[in-house]
């Protein structure tokens, strides 16, 4: 209840009661006590101190109407007052842990109305926010130890970035001195050639012995200051040594700074197939594990990579070869070599193609000089064999590759041969081979034949047909030879034939078959030849890398845990 209603509203600020302070209705229709409403006559005017209103001389203040409804509240009001043993105790059932507060009768309260109502409304601010503190801190010491964690995690970080900084001005620095040796160097060099004019000068002005002796000394000391020039910069320019190194550092950099932002922003794409929930989320895992290496790894791997460009051998294994491969490629030439028979080595080139990596078939022979290498038996163990993504490039004298991807549709070994056809694994590929005829041609069931590689007999065994191998016979189908007897041989469907069921067949073209179609309506098909084969390396490849390393190091863990028991 409200006390404030039952209190003069004028500065003296007292309760009304039933003689000197009984509440009147003023003409304004305020209320005062009797006592205050005496005050305010002024030379017979009745003076308001609510509105600050003058009213009309009155005969008597005895005139004003006596506010009995204000007078009931006021005696309601004590007789409450004076039966409470006391206000605001806290419930019996409630949390111990809460606090308590019991407002006691003061003695203040029968001299001042409002100062009671003040009191309590003090008393009640402060017993709200006793326990809204409480609460709120209860809350803060949850909330620090959070807190104080990342706090920390950011300074390491920070010092680990600082690392990352140091090796960026540590490059930028011995790029800016490598300038200014390159800026001094010229300008020697622009000096040396306006001398020249006066080695030119002195050698016509030579006419008889005495203006050879006197001139040809300062002609030798020109000439030897440009000798010696020409040997420093034999020497030491230009240094592509420090280019290669600070370039490594940038594209490795900017690949890290990418898939830290592409994080950050939320730009990371999902896949809506179902049934890649799970190899999405083992994606995801992997690049979640890049973002978050431990920031003294980040720093041994950057400086690991930059490393190895010492020797030019890159790893499947290493943590940055996901993000950094296809970046290598556009740069540089990186090769795949096979070099298990120690008699002869081989390798394959490396290319883009279409934002993907495609692997060349396999050439007898080391890779150039300056290439980059990765062991090719690495990257053929990324394939997967069920669905392995491979490529003919068909070119004739007078046309143009074009390029003609097949995915196999299965593990199967038909399929496999195929593959190992394409990259040359096993020693021969169908590169530099000709296409060798159109059957059916212009009628149902068309196809171009080719693959005529060393005669034309399977290079594994057993190839059979039938079974896992009938497929309808459709535009793109791919498929081979019934027996081993010609077995390398393969044939892409260009006309459908519903009537019939292929027996060998083991994938179909996925682009370029418009191109097919063209090989089998020109006039001569064997004028046709496989320039280049391979495979290709996709995406859901490279993140095979990331799950292989977990293999390996449980593998590894396994070997060893199997040694300490042994031992």
């Amino acid at each position: 209840m409200d006390s404030r209603a039952m209190t003069c509203p004028t500065p003296c600020l007292n309760r009304y009661n039933e003689s000197d302070r009984r509440p009147r209705f003023l003409p304004c229709g305020h209320i005062l006590c009797t006592s205050c409403c005496e005050e305010g006559v002024v030379e017979g005017e009745l003076f308001c101190h609510k509105c600050n209103l003058l009213h009309s001389p009155i005969p008597s203040l005895q005139t004003l109407p006596i506010a009995y409804i204000v007078e009931d509240l006021v005696k309601y009001y004590q007789t409450m007052m004076n039966s409470s043993a006391g206000a605001c105790q806290g419930n019996d059932n409630s949390d111990k842990d809460k606090p308590k507060f019991v407002i006691t009768r003061d003695p203040r309260w029968d001299t001042s109305s409002t100062m009671t109502s003040m009191l309590l409304e003090q008393y009640s601010i402060r017993a709200n926010f006793v326990c809204n503190y409480s609460n709120a801190k209860a809350q803060l010491d949850k909330y620090m130890p959070s807190l104080n964690d990342c706090i920390q995690q950011h300074r390491s970080l920070r010092q680990e970035l600082n690392k990352i900084v140091d090796l960026n001005e540590s490059a930028l620095t011995k790029l800016e001195r490598e300038q200014e040796l390159v800026d001094e160097h010229r300008e020697q060099g622009e000096k040396l050639i306006r001398e020249m004019d006066k080695v030119k000068e002195l050698l016509e002005s030579i006419t008889s012995a005495k203006d050879g002796l006197e001139n040809l000394p300062k002609i030798d000391v020109i000439l030897e200051k440009a000798k010696d020039w020409e040997e420093r910069d034999k020497e030491r320019l230009p240094d592509d040594s420090l280019i290669d190194m600070t370039e490594e550092l940038r594209l490795v950099l900017k690949k890290y700074l990418k898939v830290i932002l592409k994080e950050i922003e939320g730009e990371k794409e999902e896949d809506e197939d179902e049934e890649e929930d799970e190899e999405k989320e083992e994606d995801e895992n992997l690049n979640n594990d890049m973002v978050s290496l431990e920031s003294n790894m980040l720093i041994d791997q950057i400086l690991k990579f930059i490393k190895f460009r010492v020797n030019k051998e890159i790893k499947v294994e290493d943590p940055l070869f996901k993000l950094l491969l296809p970046e290598l490629i556009e740069r540089n030439w990186i090769y795949a070599v096979q070099d298990e028979t120690p008699d002869e080595i081989r390798s394959a080139r490396l290319s883009m193609y279409e934002g993907q990596i495609h692997i060349h078939n396999l050439e007898s022979g080391g890779p150039p000089d300056d290439a980059y290498t990765i062991k090719h038996s690495d990257l053929i163990d990324l394939l997967d064999p069920s669905s392995t993504l491979t490529f003919l490039d068909f070119e004739k004298f007078d046309v143009e590759a074009e390029r003609v991807h097949i995915r196999i549709n299965s593990d199967t070994v038909r399929a496999r041969q195929f593959v190992l056809l394409c990259a040359g694994t096993w020693g021969g590929s169908y590169a530099n081979t000709r296409l060798i005829t159109v059957w059916n041609e212009g009628d149902e069931g068309e196809c171009v034949w080719g693959g005529d590689y060393q005669g034309g007999f399977s290079i594994i065994p057993g190839l059979g047909k039938g079974g896992e191998y009938v497929l309808p016979n459709e535009v793109g189908s791919v498929s081979g030879w019934y027996s081993n007897y010609r077995g390398t041989r393969f044939c892409i469907t260009t006309r459908a034939n519903p009537d019939s069921n292929l027996t060998t067949a083991f994938g179909k073209v996925e682009s370029g078959l418009d191109f097919v179609t063209r090989i089998a309506n020109s006039s001569y098909t064997p004028n046709w030849s496989v320039k280049t084969c391979g495979v290709v390396l996709e995406e859901a490849c490279l993140a095979r890398t990331g799950r292989r390393n977990v293999r390996e190091e449980e593998e590894s863990s396994d070997d060893s845990s199997q040694i300490c028991s042994d031992g």
